[in-house]
């Protein structure tokens, strides 16, 4: 059966879609689940939530690793300008070596975007260590 330009332009934008969509969903997703449970939970469960995500939205690992990246990196880094009152951030600055409050954020922001994006890479790269099923 001949392929018609209409059809593959369908498919091409159905695939394009698709590989813009799942790390939409994943990274706004991750945002709203990281926010509520990191209210009550620990540190590190932004870690399993973006691993969950990940596999359950069957992302590439390169897809998880920068929806996860960003989502994380937004998560932690406003979570800490949203608790900061200015005098936290300043005395953490100047026990690594008067760094500014900025700074104190970018870091913070990137150690979370980090712990989410490993996370995320692994949760995608563990469907793979399911048991084939027999047909």
């Amino acid at each position: 059966m001949k392929q018609t330009p209409l059809i593959s332009l369908i498919q091409r934008t159905k695939y394009y879609i698709m590989n813009l969509l799942k790390p939409t969903i994943h990274l706004i997703a991750l945002l709203v689940i990281g926010f509520l449970l990191q209210s009550f939970l620990p540190w590190w469960i932004v870690v399993l939530a973006a691993g969950g995500l990940a596999w359950g939205l069957q992302l590439t690992p390169r897809q998880a690793f920068v929806a996860s990246l960003l989502a994380g990196m937004l998560l932690w880094g406003g979570y800490a300008i949203y608790l900061d009152n200015g005098i936290l951030s300043h005395r953490l600055g100047q026990m690594m070596g008067g760094l500014s409050s900025f700074w104190i954020f970018l870091l913070t922001a990137l150690i979370g975007g980090l712990l989410a994006a490993m996370g995320g890479v692994t949760g995608s790269l563990g469907r793979n260590l399911r048991p084939a099923t027999k047909a």
